[in-house]
Parts: C-alpha cells; structure tokens; sequence
C-alpha cells in the first residue's frame, strides 16, 4: 500500500513555559488515497490562520493555533472514513467550523481556541444533537462522521 506523510511545523504547539515550539512530529500515516482529501482539507484549514484580526470586522480576533492544531487532528481521524468534503469556516472568536451537508443530514464540528470541541448533529425527523469534549477525542468524531456516512448510502 502506497502512503503519504503530513508533516507542519507552523501548527506545532509551542512548549509550555517556553517560547520554542515542541519537536515537529510526522503525523499519522494516511493512504495515498486519501492524502488529496487530506492535503486539500489541511490547507483549507491553515489558511485560516492567516486571518487578520478584525476579519469578520466585528473585532474577532485571529483564528487560534489550538482550534488549527484540534481541526487538523480530527481531519487526520477521519480521512481514511471517505467522508465528504466539509466545508471549511473561521468562527468568530477565533475557532474553526467543519461543516458537513449531506441529504438533508448536518454534521458540525467546531473547534474552540481554549480547545473545547462543540458539535451539532441534525438528522430529518430527529430533534437536533448538540454535545462538546473538553479535549477533542478521535472517537467521538470519528463516530459522528460515521453517523454521516451511514445515513447517506443506499
């Protein structure tokens, strides 16, 4: 099986009680397959990194190095699930939203700065999901995801 790596050493988080950042690390091992899902996901989310402050000109400030590190963890969990592209949105105090429509299913992930992950399932004929995890947990995301998927196949 052909692989890919995915290395970033901008999203690295620095070292606490230190102004070095800790040693860049390779990423877990993605598939060929799905690197271009991937790559193209991670992108989407570093380059809200290179938000002003001020960008929704309501004061917010830039999007958060944790809620870059968090989404691009979560990105990696799932990439190998197939889902579909999300789209990619800065939220207003500095997180970051994925955000999935599919069939009249929603799915959204957002990502704070302090780290706290809130998410939001909508499913037709069900009353809506919400929930949060103070340390974004592969598991769980990778079940939401799940949850998607399974309801838009045959």
């Amino acid at each position: 099986m052909t692989t890919a790596m995915f290395q970033s050493e901008w999203v690295t988080p620095p070292v606490r009680g230190s102004s070095r950042r800790a040693s860049s690390q390779w990423s877990e091992v993605i598939p060929i397959e799905r690197s271009g899902w991937f790559v193209e996901m991670a992108t989407a989310v570093l380059r809200l990194g290179k938000l002003e402050p001020n960008w929704d000109g309501s004061g917010s400030p830039p999007v958060s190095r944790v809620a870059i590190h968090q989404a691009l963890r979560m990105l990696q969990a799932v990439a190998l699930q197939e889902p579909p592209l999300p789209q990619v949105l800065p939220v207003p105090g500095g997180g970051v939203q994925l955000e999935w429509h599919v069939g009249g299913r929603e799915l959204e992930l957002e990502f704070l700065p302090d780290g706290l992950l809130v998410y939001l399932v909508v499913e037709p004929g069900t009353s809506p999901e919400e929930g949060q995890s103070q340390l974004p947990r592969e598991d769980l995301v990778r079940n939401l995801v799940q949850r998607l998927a399974r309801s838009t196949g045959p």
